[in-house]
């Protein structure tokens, strides 16, 4: 067997047993899945098990896109610019510039995902810009509330409308993204 099959089978093997475990944490003991150290290796292990089934043309393009994503949150932590004003917690340490290092992994994941799910559509390169953008909006529609208050990866300075975040966040993404 390949080093490329063993390293997925035990990516995947690994995601597998984290998605239970944090099932049964949620049903058995009423507890949130994955709660701090857990939830930055969940994000490492899918952000590499996203890379490794990538084809080999997309890797370097979705690292790329995991660094720029980077990039942007840092410069929306640092300057409250694209997103609002907010800090990272110390819950996805290890930090970088007051970012967590798999926020990469994060935005790798988010990106692929929606790349792979618009493979298909017969779009116009504007268009898909354009749909693309909504699509990780969307996303984030979902995932900040959770990822803000129970989870708290991250706070905000300023109370916002949606959920306690700030609209602006959601443009600054629709931008970004």
């Amino acid at each position: 067997m390949s080093w490329h099959k063993i390293t997925t089978s035990i990516l995947a093997g690994l995601f597998f047993f984290m998605v239970l475990g944090a099932i049964g944490s949620h049903l058995f003991w009423h507890r949130a899945p994955l709660d701090g150290f857990g939830s930055a290796v969940f994000l490492l292990v899918a952000g590499a098990l996203v890379l490794i089934t990538s084809a080999k043309t997309m890797r370097a393009s979705l690292l790329l896109t995991g660094l720029l994503g980077f990039a942007a949150e840092v410069i929306g932590v640092r300057f409250g610019w694209l997103f609002g004003h907010y800090s990272y917690t110390e819950v996805l340490a290890p930090n970088l510039f007051d970012v967590p290092l798999v926020m990469v992994c994060a935005w790798l994941i988010l990106i692929a995902y929606v790349q792979e799910m618009m493979r298909e559509m017969p779009l116009p390169v504007w268009a898909a810009i354009i749909c693309g953008a909504a699509w990780m909006t969307i996303i984030d529609l979902l995932l900040d509330p959770v990822a803000a208050h129970p989870f708290c990866f991250w706070t905000w300075h300023e109370a916002g409308t949606y959920y306690g975040i700030p609209l602006r966040n959601f443009n600054g993404w629709f931008v970004v993204s």
